[in-house]
């Protein structure tokens, strides 16, 4: 069965759609700034950092500011929200597979001693928003138009096993369609483990240089609607792309360290 890619949704530090990240390109404009959102005291390197606060996404997406709701949640739901921009609402059987790494640990590290505390309870409610599940499911509760939901958390590869797994939901007739993709928001885990990895530049990135001195962490989401041939050409739909293959390896060894004979990526 053909499974195309009818629509896509992003949100990052080059701005908050498509449109508006192509733009940043072809502009040649950097999405590296100084940290703001995140109370770091490695907050000179530059970063990749969503141009909006919580409270800011929260009201651009109709949502309560003393809502329960995580960082990458919010990421998320502002790119499936343009992902699903074109679509109409009763089109068929529909899923949701959402790639993510720490889920909810931006606010973890922060109100953990909270958590500790028995007499505190303002944001103990932020622990059942910790884990990844709590993310695809924050963002699926908001549209509340899924069949099924999934989350996927492999690191970097998370988006790419997201992708994978939506198109055998539609090629073995489980879905007519798929949100697949990945949210991520940059927390003081992420600055401090890469730190810890001695893989953090303090300048731009220069990935080909043969004097690089790391990379330059971001955040952000992106999906792709994922659809069987038959289902896009059942609502006039228009295919942008195809997805033509994908593959997956495991080595067995620590994720910072792979087989010294190199041999999973083959």
């Amino acid at each position: 069965m053909r499974v195309v890619v009818s629509s896509l949704g992003m949100i990052s530090g080059l701005g908050c759609s498509v449109p508006e990240a192509l733009d940043a390109l072809l502009r040649e404009r950097s999405a590296l700034t100084p940290l703001r959102y995140v109370n770091s005291k490695h907050s000179r390197l530059p970063m990749g950092e969503v141009p909006l606060s919580d409270w800011q996404l929260k009201a651009e997406l109709g949502i309560d500011s003393r809502a329960v709701i995580t960082r990458s949640a919010l990421l998320g739901i502002m790119a499936v929200k343009e992902c699903l921009s074109g679509l109409p609402e009763q089109v068929g059987r529909t899923g949701l597979v959402s790639g993510n790494t720490v889920g909810g640990m931006e606010k973890s590290e922060v109100y953990y001693r909270e958590f500790l505390d028995p007499t505190q309870h303002e944001h103990t409610p932020y622990i059942d928003a910790h884990d990844c599940g709590a993310c695809t499911e924050g963002i699926a509760d908001y549209f509340g138009c899924f069949d099924f939901i999934s989350s996927i958390s492999t690191a970097c590869s998370s988006a790419a096993n997201a992708v994978a797994m939506g198109a055998r939901l539609i090629r073995t007739g489980r879905l007519d369609r798929v949100v697949v993709g990945g949210t991520e928001c940059l927390s003081k885990f992420h600055i401090n483990g890469f730190l810890s990895l001695t893989i953090l530049s303090d300048s731009p990135c220069a990935p080909f240089d043969a004097h690089r001195k790391g990379i330059n962490l971001g955040e952000g989401a992106a999906y792709l609607m994922l659809e069987s041939q038959e289902a896009l050409e059942q609502r006039g739909g228009k295919a942008l792309a195809v997805v033509s293959g994908y593959g997956n390896a495991c080595d067995a060894y620590p994720q910072t360290a792979s087989s010294p004979e190199g041999k999973a990526p083959f």
